[in-house]
């Protein structure tokens, strides 16, 4: 998979759902409002999409799969634009 490829299926992957989803920018904020009531303080939609790339890393690591660095990538851009907000 070239860099295009992946960055192309990493566009797809966070637009496709918003038709039946929430917007992934809304999924981020509302993740971080349970987190932040779970664990008794404050995570922010940037603390999730930190996250979620971490949690990707560590499954990478795991079971390498070109899929995660999909998603890593679109966490990365889901996660720019609610930093930028």
């Amino acid at each position: 998979m070239t860099r295009q490829e992946l960055l192309q299926a990493a566009q797809e992957a966070v637009t496709r759902g918003e038709a039946s989803h929430a917007s992934p920018e809304l999924s981020l904020k509302v993740i971080a409002d349970y987190w932040s009531t779970y664990l008794g303080f404050t995570v922010t939609a940037q603390d999730v999409g930190n996250m979620m790339i971490l949690l990707k890393m560590a499954r990478q690591r795991q079971r390498p799969n070109v899929d995660n660095y999909v998603d890593m990538a679109g966490y990365a851009a889901i996660t720019v634009e609610v930093t930028s907000e």
